[in-house]
């Protein structure tokens, strides 16, 4: 221990010097990380600030398509059910109709033809009449 003592005693100027280079060093360095990690940070907020700019500015083109797609889909969807509902009307008329001829009709279990329905029958095979020309 007493070595030590002696030495730094001996050469003190010298340790002094070197602590305060070393120090110098440190704070130099630390000053170039700080402006360094600013440089970086600066540039890349630019960076992020011209990317959002562009992303805000193509944001109202892709909601305006987004919008445009959705209307096409919606009209597409409407004209679906509408011709479905018009299907679905379309069946009721003729289920309805079909039910009255049926209670209109009581002899159903019958299997005959009358006289205009044979000439029906015969007229529609033949190729000729069609209708009659006048009622019976």
């Amino acid at each position: 221990m007493t070595m030590i003592l002696e030495f730094i005693r001996k050469h003190w100027p010298a340790i002094a010097a070197f602590l305060v280079m070393l120090a110098l060093v440190c704070w130099a360095y630390l000053q170039g990380q700080a402006t360094g990690k600013a440089e970086r940070s600066a540039y890349y907020e630019a960076v992020l600030a011209e990317r959002d700019r562009a992303s805000a500015q193509a944001l109202p083109d892709v909601l305006a398509s987004t919008h445009a797609q959705a209307q096409e889909a919606m009209a597409a969807e409407r004209a679906h059910l509408e011709a479905q509902g018009n299907t679905e009307k379309q069946f009721k008329i003729i289920t309805q109709t079909v039910k009255e001829y049926i209670h209109a009709t009581p002899d159903m279990d019958r299997c005959g033809l009358d006289a205009i329905g044979l000439r029906y029958w015969n007229g529609a095979n033949r190729g000729g009449l069609t209708a009659p020309a006048s009622n019976p």
